[in-house]
């Protein structure tokens, strides 16, 4: 089923006392002494912040939604009318992120979009009442919610259909924006996202399929690459429905960490897409399809032997790394999500550090003798976190006995670039690689 497939619009009747029903009055409205009665105001959600995380909603003084996390929608639910401040919390804590007045006005519906960063959240507020099309057409309007993105331009076309000399059908929607509604035909589309007024495709829906007589919302948002966006689709029923429609375009590296094996070649679903990876290299972010894919390994003096086969998964409009490590008898692979954001602070780097070894044990990293990132598992990768712009003593220590695994003096790291730091090999050939991710 598309997920564009239509939700039924749920009807609740307002029953009305038969005396109190005069010519003129719509939607059931009893006004007597100052007393209003009237369908609420109703708001619903959508996170589309990368690295807030989960956040903790409240409208006025009322507790309204928890923990609603990345990429999650929330259904419908009422606020109070009037000028009403939604506050934004990190989920779990109570200093407040960001405050936003909103003014409710009974009967109406409305959608808040979380994005931005950490030290600069914001929201995107619109209002979802809209007169729902006739047969055979929907209506469509798209909202920039994509962080560190610039305007866009959404395409609405025929599947495949070239977008050469292709007209945006709607464009130049800056951040922080929402384009008016435009009325469609249903049909099988494909939409496509671009950077205003290039051809350079950074979201690619594939084929979909739009219900008539539903009016939608499309949300543009970030998954941490700088050239590519994911997508949700909002529907403008009376529940507050949403689902992501994935990008078919994601981005992925390889880091050739097994010990004993000089280069690799790397397959995705049976096509060769990296050849002769040196060992500690990672190769350049290559574009592919997001989702589920098929890995194999195989080393170039063994062409056409499988050592290592297995399924991974890379986020739609994503970056992810994916790292072969262990040794030449017994490779395994990992997959990290990359968040390639920019550092927050001015004259600050970003870096997050890995644990690419399944031989090293686990790790607690130290910087200038500090501890920073404490016990770090094998196989796994720690938050991304800043530090001033300047060189380091990275030092890695055995998390059980306190031996240092390795020492890395004189790791520099540049103002407004962001970092991954590997720790690769065995006891006695333990190495790092870093890269400059951004």
């Amino acid at each position: 089923m598309s997920v564009f497939s239509r939700t039924t619009r749920v009807r609740a009747p307002w029953l009305c006392v038969a005396f109190l029903l005069i010519a003129g009055i719509v939607g059931c409205t009893v006004k007597s002494g100052g007393y209003n009665t009237t369908s609420p105001p109703r708001i619903r959600f959508f996170n589309a912040a990368y690295d807030i995380g989960a956040v903790d909603i409240d409208i006025a003084t009322i507790q309204t939604l928890r923990t609603l996390g990345y990429e999650n929608s929330a259904s419908y639910v009422n606020a109070p009318s009037g000028t009403q401040t939604v506050s934004i919390m990190q989920a779990g804590t109570t200093p407040v992120i960001l405050q936003t007045p909103v003014d409710f006005a009974n009967g109406q519906r409305y959608t808040q979009v979380l994005y931005g960063r950490p030290n600069a959240p914001r929201a995107l507020t619109v209002v979802d009442n809209i007169e729902l099309p006739g047969s055979g057409q929907y209506k469509l309007r798209f909202l920039n919610a994509a962080t560190e993105m610039g305007p866009l331009d959404l395409y609405v076309t025929a599947f495949g259909d070239s977008l050469d000399t292709a007209t945006p059908t709607l464009a130049n929607v800056a951040l922080g924006g929402a384009s008016d509604f435009v009325l469609l035909n249903s049909s099988s589309v494909e939409l496509r996202i671009v950077a205003a007024g290039t051809k350079t495709v950074v979201y690619d829906s594939g084929q979909i399929t739009p219900s008539e007589r539903n009016a939608y919302s499309f949300v543009a948002y970030s998954r941490g690459d700088p050239a590519l966006v994911n997508g949700e689709l909002l529907t403008l029923d009376t529940l507050g429905s949403g689902a992501a429609v994935n990008s078919t375009l994601a981005k992925f590296r390889v880091l050739d960490a097994v010990v004993g094996a000089p280069t690799i070649n790397l397959a995705l679903d049976g096509n060769a897409v990296v050849a002769g990876a040196a060992y500690g290299i990672t190769t350049p972010y290559g574009t592919t399809g997001g989702g589920a894919h098929t890995i194999t390994v195989q080393y170039p003096s063994a062409p056409g032997t499988n050592v290592l086969t297995g399924s991974s998964s890379f986020p739609p409009g994503g970056d992810s790394t994916f790292v072969v490590l262990g040794t030449a008898a017994a490779p395994i692979g990992i997959a990290l999500q990359d968040a390639n954001f920019l550092p927050t602070t001015p004259g600050a780097a970003r870096l997050r550090v890995v644990n690419a070894s399944n031989a090293l044990g686990s790790v607690k990293t130290f910087v200038n003798g500090t501890l920073t990132v404490a016990t770090l598992l094998s196989t796994t990768a720690s938050l991304y976190f800043e530090l001033p712009a300047a060189s380091y003593t990275v030092t890695f220590v055995d998390a059980t006995s306190s031996a240092t695994t390795l020492d890395i003096p004189g790791l520099a790291l540049a103002a407004g670039h962001t970092y991954t730091l590997f720790l690769i090999g065995a006891p006695g050939q333990a190495a790092y690689v870093l890269t400059q991710d951004r």
